[in-house]
């Protein structure tokens, strides 16, 4: 069994990115699993966000 409580208030998101396409991945845009992205959280929203 698990018992979960709420202990404080849910985080509304920002934004919403639009998926990842074929083209994303062809040109190697996408991260790979577990990859650590050194670059800001700030550019790598705008980078991700550029094409919406």
């Amino acid at each position: 069994m698990l018992d979960l409580h709420c202990r404080g208030q849910a985080l509304e998101p920002e934004v919403m990115a639009p998926a990842f396409t074929i083209k994303d991945f062809k040109t190697g845009w996408t991260p790979e699993n577990l990859e650590i992205l050194d670059k800001p959280y700030e550019t790598l929203m705008q980078e991700r966000l550029k094409g919406a």
